[in-house]
């Protein structure tokens, strides 16, 4: 084996050798010989770059020109150690590099900066970091760039010679508006359209370019009848990409449809009724009569979805209000052959009176801000009347109290409901910590004093994370003097997003028993036990009370009592051999006389059978325990769930463990199911 590796080395290098003198003048050409590629040195006096690692503390930056993102490069050897005075070559595919060429330190970094620079359309750009033929690639997007379309009326007449102007803007991330931009304007319907400056520009689809006030100009004619979409679409001078859209619906007509009464705008009180009536009439003035006009609302009832015109050409159907105020969109179309019509107005429905506040924040905990990042919390005022609606349109100031002077605020200070009775207001967190709930939200409706509520917020580190940890050795429970249980010992820990202990943090717990076991023991002196069955909780909504149809056995039982619960389904008629259904009283069916008729008992099994405290607190090392109290009967037969939270909205501050209770070594004789074998 030695020998035919020496000779294999002599070979190798033979051909080595002959490739680096030309091989002769017969010799192949470099393409013709196989050089395999050595792997990076991990001599010490000679280090080389073995990977590249470019990361950014952002993915995206606003097309102001101001936003930027900081890049880092990190270069390793071999031995993934830092790697000096590497030179990286960066490029980028849009926007601005800081520099084009850049050299690691004696950390093996290297850093830069990526804005949008003079680009301003919104678009994705590849960064590139490369030395040799080794690339790292990174995308940040380009955003912000908005554009506005503005029609002056909403509806076309379709005979070919009404016109509606329109009008688009195009502005970059910072409201600064762009001019000499190509864009692209286009009707759904095929409509006719015009550049307003270059009236030769016609078409149903024409492009436009931005002037010095970044606005374009067209207009809008045609007999295509319909809702004609218009799209004004920034694109790409060379490819036809499109940067950034924004559309607006017309109505086209060869008539005059509207709905003429209530007015646009009236004001109703809640469940006031109101008559909806809509005029269809030709250009000529003859009305439209016996055609199906059909009636939508955004709330509130109609009295029908649709309704015919009668000899004026008029519609009707009754409005009823909503209970809840807020502004209802009211929309009325109808079709007609090689015509159609649709208009909308708007009602705004009264609030009824605020009677309470219902105030929220996510997250109650959050950590201190820092130069670059604003930790915030959403705060959630909901407004309700005295039957529990919503009430819209109402003015609701936030305040803070009980503050620890870094620098927290909240805005806007004062927001108006929604049509779901909701303001929203922003808390962000300054520099400094506070005490727990220390910071004190305050949300009241204006004109309604009373009606106010209040939430408490802490901040300090962010937890990210939290651990169960279980043990081995269980502990005994006295009670007068007698030992009538165990205490198994669980621990937490709590860490942040940096994997740094989180002191002083209070995690609340629950707890749930999940499954119930049948069985015996085949030997009281060692433990050792048979389970005949396995049950989930009878408490099905957890709420404490039996409630119809939770009394009996949902799981699986050993009904020929082999030791072995077969949950196959060998003989196919869609249920688990010794799966144990629900056992009505009345039903017969897949009962034997090993089924555990006393599950039907008329009380919930298992019951509340072990405690936890509800809350516990994280000592220096984020590291907490507490036990789970239950009595002795129960080791081996229960299996309880318990679920720990932060209470920080998020799936990373909640965590959850099954545990199967068990039995204290040599405390015999062990005890059989207390729910029967």
């Amino acid at each position: 084996m030695q020998k035919l590796l020496t000779l294999f080395l002599i070979v190798l290098t033979a051909g080595v050798v002959l490739y680096g003198c030309g091989g002769g003048g017969g010799g192949s050409s470099p393409s013709d010989v196989f050089e395999p590629t050595p792997p990076p040195s991990t001599d010490p006096a000679n280090p080389q770059l073995a990977d590249l690692f470019l990361t950014a503390d952002k993915l995206n930056v606003q097309t102001d020109g101001r936003d930027q993102v900081v890049l880092t490069v990190i270069a390793v050897t071999g031995a993934n150690a830092a790697l000096e005075g590497t030179v990286i070559n960066l490029g980028s595919t849009a926007g601005l590099l800081s520099a084009q060429q850049i050299v690691t330190g004696a950390d093996g970094k290297a850093t830069f900066t990526f804005s949008a620079g003079a680009e301003k359309a919104n678009q994705t750009a590849d960064i590139t970091a490369s030395s040799g033929t080794m690339k790292r690639q990174i995308p940040i997007s380009i955003r912000g760039s908005t554009l506005e379309l503005n029609a002056d009326k909403p509806t076309l007449k379709g005979d070919g010679l009404d016109i509606i102007n329109l009008t688009g803007t195009l502005r970059d991330a910072g409201t600064l508006v762009i001019p000499n931009a190509r864009l692209r304007i286009s009707s759904s319907l095929g409509n006719i359209l015009t550049d307003t400056v270059n009236v030769a520009t016609q078409g149903t689809t024409i492009n436009l370019t931005t002037d010095f006030s970044g606005s374009v100009k067209a207009r809008l004619k045609g007999d295509k009848t319909g809702t004609d979409t218009i799209s004004l679409q920034w694109i790409h001078p060379t490819t036809g990409a499109v940067f950034v859209q924004k559309d607006v619906n017309v109505t086209v007509s060869r008539s005059i449809f509207s709905i003429t009464s209530p007015a646009n705008g009236t004001t109703l009180d809640v469940s006031q009724p109101v008559e909806i009536a809509v005029s269809w009439l030709n250009f000529d003035g003859t009305e439209k009569v016996g055609k199906t006009i059909t009636f939508n609302a955004g709330a509130g009832t109609l009295s029908a979805s649709s309704a015919l015109t009668d000899q004026s050409g008029v519609a009707r159907v009754t409005f009823l209000a909503p209970a809840a105020g807020g502004p209802v969109l009211i929309t009325a179309s109808g079709s007609d052959t090689g015509d159609s019509g649709s208009a909308t107005i708007t009602l705004n429905v009264k609030p009824s009176t605020p009677t309470s506040l219902v105030l929220q924040a996510a997250p109650t905990i959050l950590s201190p801000s820092n130069g670059t990042t604003a930790s915030t919390s959403t705060i959630t005022a909901t407004v309700r009347d005295a039957t529990n609606n919503p009430v819209p349109g109402a003015i609701v100031r936030f305040t803070l109290s009980k503050l620890v002077g870094g620098g927290e605020f909240i805005s806007p200070l004062s927001a108006v409901t929604d049509s779901g009775g909701k303001a929203v207001a922003t808390f962000t967190a300054g520099t400094a910590p506070s005490a727990k709930d220390q910071i004190e939200v305050t949300a009241s409706v204006e004109a309604f004093p009373a009606v106010l509520n209040r939430v408490y917020l802490t901040i300090g580190q962010q937890p990210s994370r939290i651990t169960f940890g279980e043990t081995n050795v269980i502990e005994d429970l006295v009670v007068n003097g007698h030992q009538v249980g165990y205490k198994l010992p669980i621990s937490l820990t709590v860490t942040d997003n940096n994997g740094n202990a989180v002191p002083n943090q209070v995690i609340s717990l629950g707890m749930v028993v999940s499954k119930f076991r049948l069985g015996f023991r085949t030997d009281p002196d060692t433990g050792d036990f048979q389970v005949t069955g396995e049950f989930n909780n009878e408490d099905l909504n957890q709420n404490g009370i039996l409630d119809p149809g939770e009394d009996g056995a949902r799981g699986f039982y050993d009904f020929d009592l082999d030791g072995i619960i077969n949950k196959a389904d060998t003989d196919l008629d869609g249920f688990a051999d010794e799966a144990a259904f629900f056992l009505d009283i009345n039903e017969v069916e897949r009962q034997t006389s090993a089924t555990p008729q006393g599950l039907l008992n008329g009380r919930l099994d298992p019951g509340n059978v072990a405690t936890i405290p509800a809350q516990v607190i994280t000592n220096e090392n984020g590291m907490t325990a507490f036990t789970i109290d239950y009595a002795k009967s129960y080791g081996n037969w229960v299996v309880v769930t318990i679920n720990a939270s932060t209470g920080v909205v998020g799936s990373e501050s909640t965590a959850t463990i099954s545990i199967a209770l068990v039995v204290k070594a040599n405390d015999k004789p062990y005890l059989h199911s207390p729910f029967g074998f």
